[in-house]
């Protein structure tokens, strides 16, 4: 009986020692008002699976996006940023989106920005900081 209840204790911590392999879990919830994100500087770890919830208080369509670290975006937002984004979600007026992206492994700083024409030159602009 005791063999069996150590194998027991043993596969119990080996299940948990693996669990904790996987990247880090972490949840976000933005608001998009017109025109800002609350808040606009969002922190999550490197690699981290990140479940962002993206409500929409404002009167108008909005969009939370993140452009690599290394893309200057000059304004407007237009064709020639839209291959440097990592991650994009857009909500409704009054909508509610919940979107799942594995923050990037760099550590810095990345720009988030509304792309709807008019809204990042509104102030629609935000941080997503990887630590």
């Amino acid at each position: 009986m005791r063999i069996h209840h150590l194998g027991l204790v043993v596969s119990a911590m080996l299940a948990l020692i693996l669990s904790s392999c996987g990247p880090k879990k972490v949840e976000v919830l933005v608001t998009a008002y017109d025109f800002a994100f609350q808040p606009d500087t969002v922190e999550v770890p490197a690699g981290a699976e990140v479940t962002l919830t993206l409500v929409n208080h404002g009167n108008a369509e909005h969009v939370w996006l993140v452009l690599e670290r290394d893309h200057e975006l000059t304004l407007p937002f237009d064709e020639d940023d839209s291959p440097h984004v990592l991650a994009r979600t857009i909500a409704d007026v009054t909508g509610r989106e919940t979107f799942t992206f594995a923050a990037p492994a760099e550590p810095g700083e990345y720009t988030v920005v509304c792309s709807i024409p008019g809204h990042a030159e509104a102030g629609m602009l935000g941080r997503l900081i990887v630590r």
